[in-house]
């Protein structure tokens, strides 16, 4: 950040006032004084709220709430360049008080943690997270186009693509996609 010479600018960081106060805390306890003079003059937060839109990189951000029983969490969504929505719904189970913002999204990311018939392996209701059936009974319920699941608790690689797909198409008739790690998915 700033130092020598090689950055120039500010870093924006959106996130919730709790968020803030956690990294807030970090720096003030961690950083040499000047670093800290550099987080002070270089960072700028921004709060999030909750339907609250931020212009970022040139695309119109729409925060949203995403009603986390574990702590605030926020999601959003954005038309692309292509006129398509996407919607980001983060690190929790898609709420039913958000089924009518995401209905008919072109594209939706959604956590998923483990397949149905491994959920008393891994618990993911315990841990706040969703299985393969759980997301793609909603997506297919609010006509998402097309669905990423990503941040998959279920460390298991041997076909694990295959075997989330499988179970994916038994419950969305939309396009599934479990990527790995660096795949590219052309929106």
């Amino acid at each position: 950040m700033v130092v020598g010479g090689k950055y120039k600018g500010n870093l924006n960081l959106y996130c919730s006032k709790e968020v803030k106060n956690i990294i807030d805390t970090f720096v003030s306890q961690t950083f040499h004084p000047v670093h800290k003079e550099r987080y002070d003059n270089n960072v700028v937060f921004y709060e999030l709220k909750n339907n609250k839109i931020y212009n970022i990189i040139g695309y119109d951000i729409e925060v949203l709430d995403l009603y986390s029983d574990e702590s605030e969490l926020y999601g959003f969504q954005t038309k692309l360049n292509n006129g398509k929505i996407l919607t980001f719904l983060a690190d929790a189970p898609c709420s039913s008080k958000m089924y009518n913002k995401i209905e008919n999204t072109d594209w939706a990311f959604s956590e998923v943690f483990c397949l149905e018939a491994d959920k008393d392996i891994f618990k993911p209701h315990e841990k706040n997270h969703s299985t393969v059936k759980d997301i793609c009974e909603i997506a297919e319920n609010l006509k998402i186009k097309n669905l990423v699941l990503w941040h998959i608790g279920d460390k298991r690689m041997e076909n694990r693509k295959e075997k989330f797909e499988k179970e994916g198409k038994e419950f969305f008739s939309g396009n599934l996609y479990v990527p790995d790690d660096l795949d590219i998915i052309n929106l």
